[in-house]
C-alpha cells in the first residue's frame, strides 16, 4: 500500500514530538513571584501580604496575591510552579508541617514528605513558625526539604514566632529584595535596621530566622 506524502509528512511530524526530550513547562510561572495570604488564621493578614505584594509591583515585578491553598494539592502546585513563593500560614510540631486547613476537628498538615520533586524554582519564604526547625528523628525540616527537591533559596522561622514581628521582619526584607538586593543582603539590612531598635523583640525574631541555600541569589 502506497502512503501519500501528506500522511509521510504528518508519520514524521509525530515521530519527532515523541522523540523530543520533553520540556517541563510547569517549573515556574514566568517571572512571578506568588504571595499567599491566610486570613482565616490571622486576621487582617490579606493587607499585610498585599503590602508586599504591591511593593514588587510598583517596583515593576512580576507578583501574584493569591489565597492560601486549602488543600494539599494546591500548595504542592504553588510550590512546584511558583518561580518564587511566600506563604503565611500557621506553622505545627517539631519538623515543620504547615497547617493548611481545618476541616471539622481534621486538621490538614502540609509535611516535608508532601514536597514536590525535581523543582527549579528561586525563593521559597515560609513564615510559619517552626518551618525551618529540625525534626530530632529525620534531622530534616520543610526548608531543607525544599532546597534538596530544587528551590535555590529558602528562608523560614526555627522556632515560635509572634506574627506580628514575623511580619514586621518580612515587610522589610521584601522591600530590599524588589529593590534589586541578594537575599543575603537583604536580610542583613533588616537585621541591621532592627538591631537600631535595641529591643529584645527584635533580636528573638532575628534569631529565629534560618536561611537554607544560595543567598547570593537576587530574585528580581
Amino acid at each position: 500500500m502506497k502512503i501519500s506524502r501528506g500522511r509521510k509528512i504528518l508519520i514524521l511530524i509525530l515521530m519527532f514530538i515523541l522523540l523530543l526530550p520533553a520540556e517541563r513547562v510547569d517549573a515556574t510561572i514566568g517571572n512571578v513571584f506568588i504571595f499567599a495570604h491566610s486570613e482565616d488564621f490571622f486576621p487582617g493578614n490579606s493587607q499585610t501580604v498585599n503590602m508586599y505584594y504591591r511593593n514588587f509591583v510598583n517596583k515593576g515585578h512580576g507578583a501574584m496575591l493569591a489565597a492560601r491553598p486549602t488543600a494539599l494539592y494546591g500548595m504542592q502546585e504553588y510550590f512546584k510552579n511558583a518561580e518564587s513563593f511566600f506563604v503565611c500560614c500557621h506553622g505545627k510540631n517539631e519538623g515543620s508541617v504547615l497547617l493548611v486547613d481545618i476541616v471539622g476537628t481534621k486538621e490538614i498538615l502540609f509535611k516535608p514528605s508532601d514536597v514536590p520533586k525535581s523543582m527549579d524554582c528561586k525563593l521559597a519564604y515560609l513564615g510559619a513558625c517552626r518551618s525551618a526547625q529540625n525534626n530530632t528523628g529525620t534531622g530534616k525540616n520543610l526548608c531543607s526539604t525544599l532546597v534538596s527537591n530544587g528551590y535555590k533559596t529558602v528562608i523560614g522561622y526555627n522556632t515560635d514566632v509572634n506574627h506580628y514581628l514575623a511580619a514586621e521582619f518580612e515587610d522589610s526584607f521584601f522591600d530590599y529584595l524588589a529593590q534589586g538586593y541578594s537575599v543575603y543582603t537583604s536580610i542583613n539590612k533588616t537585621i541591621d535596621y532592627f538591631e537600631d531598635f535595641d529591643d529584645d523583640r527584635y533580636i528573638e525574631i532575628i534569631n529565629a530566622v534560618s536561611k537554607f541555600g544560595n543567598l547570593g541569589l537576587v530574585i528580581v
